[in-house]
């Protein structure tokens, strides 16, 4: 794929698609370019106001998406994470200033030794749960939902009822490696999104928008089948995992978790990150 700039044509391993009025997908050609369900893909997203621009996640490991994000809006470019983890900062280098939640604020630094360097010019800003984003005609209300990681935010387009949930509205969810609140204070968190505002979601991993009536899908199986499932995950460095699958990864009800084995086994605050 192609795009000019300066009167060049650039190949671009980029390519985006219109998910709403003023909101893009951003994903890599590598994993091509479906946008129906099935393997995991690594998506950013394009908002766009009428004075400013919100690139939510630098989840696309491709070099020149500054670049790429102009040849689809001239707007001021501000970013935001949905979390820390090294698979949603590629190529933070490229940018003097991020907003994130303060939970979360080290993993750029202490997860990606390339990046030590990093600390003296990056400026990060701290989102908490409530606050709002005005790109002009355009408002985000910001949800920190702790389970993924201790400092998970979601964005929430009132314009459209579009949900941009990272890790954590998701078909595949990695639940608390890092730290978390108990798996029942998740449920409970993601019980309080405000679904009669929500239209629909589009996750991280997933290109496929999924509805909001998923979130109920995502509390019940963990709720009534996890704890059920003989089925363990395995990573080297990651504690014992239990792992859900329900249903195929080609249909919109899939769902993966793998939820270390001590966070089934307490409750309160034993739970939680010392």
């Amino acid at each position: 794929m192609f795009f000019m700039e300066g009167g060049r044509e650039i190949m671009s391993s980029f390519f985006h698609v219109s998910i709403g009025d003023g909101l893009y997908l951003i994903s890599s050609v590598a994993s091509g370019t479906s946008m129906e369900f099935g393997p995991p893909t690594a998506n950013s997203y394009l908002i766009v106001g009428r004075e400013k621009a919100l690139l939510f996640d630098l989840a696309v490991n491709e070099p020149g998406i500054r670049d790429y994000i102009k040849t689809i809006t001239d707007r001021p470019l501000m970013v935001v994470l949905s979390h820390g983890h090294p698979d949603h900062i590629y190529h933070l280098r490229d940018f003097s200033q991020v907003w994130m939640h303060e939970a979360d604020e080290n993993f750029p630094l202490c997860l990606n030794p390339g990046l030590k360097l990093l600390k003296r010019k990056l400026t990060i800003h701290q989102l908490r749960q409530g606050d709002t984003i005005d790109l002009a005609g355009r408002v985000l209300t910001v949800f920190h939902i702790p389970g993924h990681t201790m400092g998970s935010i979601l964005l929430l387009d009132e314009q459209t009822g579009t949900l941009f949930s990272g890790d954590t509205v998701a078909r595949r969810v990695l639940y608390g490696i890092t730290g978390c609140p108990p798996l029942s204070e998740f449920e409970e968190m993601l019980l309080h999104l405000p679904t009669d505002r929500i239209h629909k979601i589009y996750s991280a991993h997933d290109r496929g928008a999924i509805e909001p009536e998923y979130i109920g899908h995502m509390i019940r199986l963990m709720r009534e089948e996890l704890p059920k499932t003989e089925k363990y995950w395995h990573f080297p460095g990651f504690p014992k995992m239990r792992n859900l699958v329900y249903g195929e990864e080609s249909t919109p009800d899939f769902f993966d978790i793998a939820v270390p084995e001590a966070v089934l086994d307490c409750e309160g605050e034993s739970c939680r990150p010392k």
